[in-house]
């Protein structure tokens, strides 16, 4: 559905090739990568809840160049409590 709207690249495995572009990828294969932007998507309280998922969620912020864009759902996950909100610019969408 998303390829029929947009052209991006889904990297499924660390074989697959890189294009310029949007590049879809799982968060565990972002180590070692840098983008212009990263969307993290579905970052609530249901998820990064154990030592080594906050490596990981530290892991792909740290990707991206320019702007990093985090969603969630429900409540914002509590690692984003954890930081002072004077540092980042958030803003709830309730359409």
């Amino acid at each position: 559905m998303l390829k029929s709207t947009i052209d991006a690249n889904l990297i499924l495995c660390e074989k697959d090739e890189f294009k310029d572009g949007i590049v879809i990828i799982a968060s565990h294969m972002s180590k070692g990568l840098e983008f212009d932007a990263v969307l993290i998507y579905n970052d609530d309280e249901e998820n990064y809840k154990n030592e080594n998922e906050r490596k990981l969620f530290y892991t792909v912020c740290t990707r991206a160049l320019h702007k990093l864009y985090i969603y969630f759902i429900k409540d914002i996950s509590p690692i984003l409590k954890e930081i002072d909100n004077n540092l980042y610019k958030g803003q709830r969408d309730v359409s």
